[in-house]
């Protein structure tokens, strides 16, 4: 058996303040690359909300939205306690970015296709008293041609 030992000598001093990544590009290269991908799926999904009679094939997106929105606006909510410089800009930009996306995508999941005429229709009812009481309720409205 061959046992080696090597000797290291080095001398320590203070540190010069100098590193590669520091914790405002750890979060703002997120920041950008969530950016990227939330603004580009909200423009697909208002395109997509404004024209109601193509086909919406993939529906899918809007969740994958949902997800990577969830993601940018939980980045912003833990990065509201940031100290250094000019943090609360990326903060709030990635709240709203992210929340944006988030809501649009919900609107789009939640939209069906085109709506046909229908003879019965449920609606919601909300009315103050003049007591200041309020009164909620459900109509049922029924046409007969």
């Amino acid at each position: 058996m061959l046992l080696s030992s090597l000797n290291s000598f080095g001398q320590i001093g203070p540190s010069s303040g100098l590193s590669i990544v520091d914790d405002q590009s750890l979060y703002l290269i997120p920041t950008t690359i969530l950016s990227a991908i939330n603004l580009t799926t909200t423009a697909i999904t208002i395109h997509r909300l404004n024209n109601p009679d193509k086909q919406d094939k993939y529906r899918t997106n809007a969740i994958f939205a949902i997800i990577s929105g969830s993601l940018q606006t939980a980045i912003g909510i833990g990065n509201i306690s940031a100290n250094y410089k000019n943090a609360f800009i990326p903060t709030t930009l990635n709240i709203g970015i992210g929340a944006s996306t988030i809501v649009t995508s919900i609107l789009r999941l939640a939209r069906k296709k085109k709506t046909k005429d229908t003879l019965e229709s449920f609606n919601f009812l909300y009315s103050l008293t003049v007591d200041n009481y309020s009164i909620v309720g459900i109509r049922l409205v029924k046409k007969f041609n």
